[in-house]
């Protein structure tokens, strides 16, 4: 089975901010979501737990390890870090929205197609998470094994197409709130 969970609460999450591909703290309440999501992993046996190379999916995915007593070793792969939000990564969402418009921000966004100047489109991110998913997921799928992958939220939104969850035009709609997880058989 394979489980997907997105990292506890940053700093700016909090703030509303374009993290992307940089690293931010997790904040208190983060640390809290993070130990209160290890409770579903409390009777399962995990044989794996992979994470991006941010440190925000480091920390939570450290933290559910400690939690459920596992002596897994975490993985890191920049397969699953956040997509690359370009010249809105660190930006408040207010100001780029002041700056190019609503409508723009958010087919960029949450959008499958366009990215944001010098980013990611959620296609890029999804094309990443395919080859993550045929090169180390699947094998291990394939041996009955229980990965945990601790991620991001557009990583987690490329998934749920890849799974034919959500379609290119449904995943717009679609918000992971942090520490919230899937399980996929």
């Amino acid at each position: 089975m394979l489980f997907l969970i997105r990292h506890g609460e940053t700093i700016n999450n909090v703030e509303k901010r374009f993290s992307g591909n940089i690293d931010t703290e997790l904040t208190l309440n983060g640390v809290r979501q993070s130990i209160n999501a290890s409770k579903q992993f409390n009777n399962i046996k995990i044989d794996k737990i992979y994470c991006s190379k941010l440190k925000r999916t480091i920390k939570t995915a450290n933290i559910i390890k400690i939690m459920i007593n596992s002596n897994v070793k975490i993985l890191q792969s920049s397969l699953l870090n956040e997509r690359n939000y370009g010249i809105l990564t660190g930006r408040l969402h207010s100001e780029v929205i002041d700056l190019y418009g609503q409508s723009k921000v958010f087919s960029w966004r949450r959008g499958f197609d366009e990215s944001p100047p010098d980013g990611e489109s959620l296609q890029d991110v999804y094309n990443r998470i395919k080859t993550f998913y045929e090169t180390i997921v699947k094998p291990c799928l394939k041996k009955k094994e229980n990965i945990l992958v601790v991620t991001h939220g557009n990583v987690i939104r490329a998934f749920l197409v890849l799974f034919n969850i959500h379609n290119k035009d449904t995943i717009t709609d679609i918000v992971i709130s942090n520490c919230y997880s899937y399980f996929i058989v």
